[in-house]
Parts: C-alpha cells; sequence; structure tokens
C-alpha cells in the first residue's frame, strides 16, 4: 500500500515538475484525498498534504528559489494573512495537544496559505489566460463533485458503506465520514455550478446547441443538490436556497418574479399547519438539533470569558471545555459550530481580527460586489453559523483557492476598467 502511494505522489511530482498548471489542477480535483491518511517516520500526514508540498516545492525550485518579496508586500491580503499566521502560530503554544495543534497548524493554515501565493503567481498572466486556468480550476471542482455525487447515490440506492449512526437515519456520507462533511464540501460548487450555466447560456447564441459544458455543469449541478438533500443537511439546504434567492433578487430580470415567489412561498409555508410548526421550531431553536447547538454555544461562551483574549488553542477546544461542559447527555464536539465562536476558541482575538480583515478585504473592494466570489462567500458564511466550513483539511485548501480566484478577478478587472 505505501509502495503504491509513492508511486503515485513520484508520477504526481513528475506531472507537476512538467506542468505546474497541471499539478495544480490535479490538486484541486483530488481535494477529498486528505481521508488517505500515513506516517512517514513517525510524522502524520495525509496525500493532499503531500501533493500541496510537491506543488509548493516544484514552483519554489521553478523560481530558482528567488521569490518576489516586493510583490508578496503589494498582495492587499498581507496584513490579515501575516496576523492570521501568527494567531495560528501562538495557538501552537497555547494548545493542550501540542501534537495535534501542529497538524492544525501546517494543514490549516500554512499549506493553504502557501498555495494561496502559489497561484496568485500563476494568475500573474493576461486575463484570458487567467480566466482559462479559473474555468479548469472550476471544472475538476465540478469533476470532483460529480464522481463523489455519484457514489452518494450508490450509497443511498443499495445502502452501501453508510457509517453508524448516519446509517440509522439513512443520511448519505458518500466518501466523507459524516454527513455534513459532504454537504460543506458540495455547496460552493454548487454555487460555482450555477454562475457556470448562466455564463454558458448567455456565450450561447439561440441557434447555437448547448455545449457538452454546459450539460456538465447541469449535471454538477442537479446531483450534488440532490446528495446534499439526502444527506439531511438542513443548514447546507438552508445556505442553498437564501443564496440562490439573493442571486436572483440581485439580478434585475428575475427580481420581480423572485419577489413574488417569495411572497406566494411565504404565504403557503404559513397557511400549511406541519410546515409552519417546523419553521417555527428551527428559527426558535426548540428542536433537538437546535438544543444541541443552544448548549454548545452557552458553554462555549462560558470559557471564552475564562480565556477571552487566546482562546484554546489549536486543536484544545474539546480538552479545555471539559470543566465547563454540564450538559452531560451531549458530547463535546470539535467545535462550537459557529463561524464567530469557532475562530475564537481556536485563535483568540487576534484570529478573529485577520478573519474579518479578510473578509473585508475580499467582498468589500470598489469592483463588481455582486460577483460570484460575493454569492460563493455569502454561502459559505449562512453555513458557518451553525457549522464548521473551514476548519477541514480539503474546505482549508478549497477557501484559500477561491480565495486566490476572487483576488485574480477584482484585479483583473480593475486592471481592465483602467485600461
Amino acid at each position: 500500500m505505501m509502495f503504491l502511494l509513492f508511486l503515485l505522489l513520484a508520477i504526481f511530482a513528475y506531472l507537476t515538475w512538467r506542468n505546474l498548471e497541471t499539478g495544480i489542477l490535479v490538486l484541486c480535483a483530488l481535494l477529498p484525498s486528505y481521508l488517505i491518511r500515513f506516517t512517514i517516520g513517525n510524522i502524520p500526514t495525509t496525500f493532499l498534504e503531500m501533493m500541496t508540498l510537491i506543488v509548493i516545492l516544484v514552483w519554489i525550485t521553478q523560481k530558482k528559489w528567488k521569490l518576489d518579496i516586493g510583490s508578496w508586500k503589494k498582495n492587499p491580503l498581507i496584513i490579515p494573512i501575516t496576523l492570521l499566521l501568527i494567531a495560528a502560530t501562538i495557538g501552537i503554544f497555547l494548545s493542550p495537544d501540542k501534537h495535534a495543534a501542529i497538524g492544525v497548524w501546517k494543514a490549516f493554515y500554512i499549506e493553504p496559505i502557501l498555495l494561496f501565493f502559489v497561484l496568485r503567481d500563476v494568475f500573474t498572466r493576461s486575463f484570458t489566460s487567467f480566466r482559462m486556468t479559473r474555468e479548469k480550476i472550476f471544472q475538476t471542482f465540478g469533476v470532483s463533485a460529480l464522481l463523489i455525487s455519484l457514489f452518494g447515490l450508490v450509497q443511498y440506492f443499495f445502502s452501501i458503506g453508510i457509517p453508524a449512526p448516519w446509517d440509522l437515519e439513512h443520511r448519505i456520507t458518500s466518501i466523507f465520514d459524516y454527513p455534513n462533511a459532504l454537504a460543506l464540501f458540495l455547496e460552493p460548487i454548487i454555487v460555482i455550478s450555477w454562475f457556470e450555466i448562466v455564463r454558458i447560456t448567455k456565450e450561447t447564441t439561440r441557434n447555437q446547441k448547448k455545449p457538452k459544458e454546459f450539460w456538465f455543469w447541469i449535471a454538477v449541478s442537479i446531483l450534488s443538490m440532490t446528495n446534499v438533500f439526502l444527506a439531511q443537511s438542513e443548514a447546507g439546504l438552508a445556505a442553498l436556497i437564501v443564496t440562490a434567492v439573493c442571486i436572483l433578487l440581485f439580478s434585475r430580470t428575475t427580481r420581480r418574479q423572485t419577489l413574488a415567489s417569495i411572497l406566494i412561498a411565504g404565504a403557503l409555508v404559513f397557511t400549511i399547519p406541519t410546515s409552519r410548526t417546523y419553521l417555527i421550531q428551527k428559527f426558535t431553536f426548540s428542536d433537538s438539533s437546535e438544543h444541541v447547538r443552544l448548549s454548545q454555544w452557552k458553554e462555549t461562551i462560558t470559557l471564552l470569558k475564562d480565556h477571552p483574549i487566546f482562546g484554546a488553542g489549536l486543536s484544545g477546544y474539546p480538552i479545555v471545555m471539559k470543566p465547563y461542559h454540564h450538559d452531560l447527555q451531549y458530547e463535546i464536539f470539535q467545535y462550537p459550530h459557529n463561524i464567530l465562536l469557532n475562530i475564537w476558541v481556536e485563535l483568540g482575538l487576534l484570529g478573529l481580527i485577520a478573519f474579518a480583515l479578510l473578509g473585508f478585504q475580499i467582498l468589500f473592494r470598489p469592483f463588481r460586489p455582486f460577483s460570484l466570489f460575493t454569492f460563493l462567500f455569502l454561502e459559505i458564511l449562512l453555513h458557518s453559523l451553525v457549522d464548521v466550513p473551514y476548519f477541514k483539511n480539503d474546505l482549508a485548501m478549497m477557501t484559500w483557492i477561491l480565495i486566490a480566484c476572487a483576488l485574480a478577478a477584482q484585479t483583473h478587472t480593475l486592471k481592465k476598467s483602467c485600461s
């Protein structure tokens, strides 16, 4: 097994050395490969981590170790990135589990951010070249989502490989360990598929046949949304619905129809007793899953009153939480399942400031405010109110890939408008 893994990594290294863009695209297609875990000596690692290191080392080597520090300083995200890395490094020393903290430090911060700089360098070409590379990255995400979704459907219809306790509720997980991991991975790709479908439709004249790419994205969208539904991710479905409504509202051609549909749907929902009761329970946090969240949040806030500046340290929450955990009918989770609390307990106030600056720089730059990336990050933010979209190997990597694409798109748009 180890021989096969190292052989595959050697082939990947060769392909990446021959063409760095090929390596990046393969990496983007194989983000879930973090599930393949092994050790080198006594150091635990994953297949995704090794591929990322190969891409970074090839990039540095091909630049002959002459990195343009000046361009790094001009990067608009350099301040929030620096603050984030400082906060993450401090979190290692504060963590009660140093071994786990170092693993989180390199997998969630160092490697994704270094990959971000690789992509920034690759994207410093013409707009046409950048657009082609971005579309290829999106297509690799689509291929990954399509394969994962197909396996999810097989899992649902044949009841194959659904891990306990999710098998009791028949909630699919596909290749992942739990249902929400499947939903969290697919949701950003679903939003991408919507925009790609619209883009291709606009670029296709009335008399032309729709290209294969159009039907590919239709398949990605339908199968991925079906998987999110079969995973029974209520937060994921809600985030997708709200994002879709926002997209339609910001489009002049669909705004009136969307408003009318919202009024009609709202009236229907609140006139049907079962749907009305369901929504009231969700909005008032009165059902069982919401009770778990409320309990988590209350206990986490109590913890943060004693650790307000630095939090619990990287991967330290489950250990530091023990003295504050009183609702023993609920387990202690790895994270509090809320974006504010997740960041605060892991990275402290400095981490909160870093992520706030990062979001501000990405979403509030003065051009194309309602682009694909705005709605992508909106969807991620919505789901993160009750879940953990960033603190996971594949999701951290995907986040920084999307940030690199967003920043490059903004830069090229600004250059184009100024020329």
